[in-house]
């Protein structure tokens, strides 16, 4: 009888032990599989995140190569302004020599023209002078007649 019952326990107890075990291997399998997508699922999310870091990386530099090449345009345009700007200035002195020369001859030509005027006014006013006093001279000095004179 005793054997029977330990037969019966040994029996009892392996078939515990072979439930435990396909129960162990069945969370074991779900728990694989679970572990598999957990890591495809982490794998995708990295692939996501790593072209999303090279399409952010390829935006950047596109976006640097933008600036660099407006920054280049910008500088020729600066320099272009710059030459213009001299430019400018050299025309504006040249311009301000040509009135300060325009403006000496011009300066010239008046008192040429004043001193003409003045010598002008001078040739009028003296044949007329001398002439007024030719006239006042002559009429004041007395006028000789023999008769009157021997008179006296």
């Amino acid at each position: 009888g005793d054997e029977h019952t330990n037969e019966s326990t040994l029996a009892n107890d392996t078939h515990v032990l072979q439930n435990e075990v396909s129960s162990l291997k069945q969370r074991l399998t779900s728990f694989a599989a679970q572990h598999k997508e957990t890591c495809r699922s982490l794998h995708d999310d990295m692939e996501a995140m790593k072209r999303d870091y090279q399409e952010q990386i390829a935006n950047k530099s596109q976006c640097i190569q933008n600036l660099e090449t407006k920054i280049s345009e910008q500088e020729e345009y600066t320099v272009q302004i710059q030459k213009e700007v001299q430019k400018d200035r050299q025309w504006i002195q040249e311009e301000k020599h040509k009135l300060k020369l325009s403006k000496e001859g011009t300066s010239v030509r008046i008192r040429y023209l004043e001193g003409m005027l003045r010598s002008s006014q001078m040739e009028l006013k003296e044949p007329k002078i001398p002439q007024g006093k030719e006239d006042v001279t002559n009429s004041s000095t007395p006028i000789h007649t023999d008769g009157a004179e021997s008179k006296k």
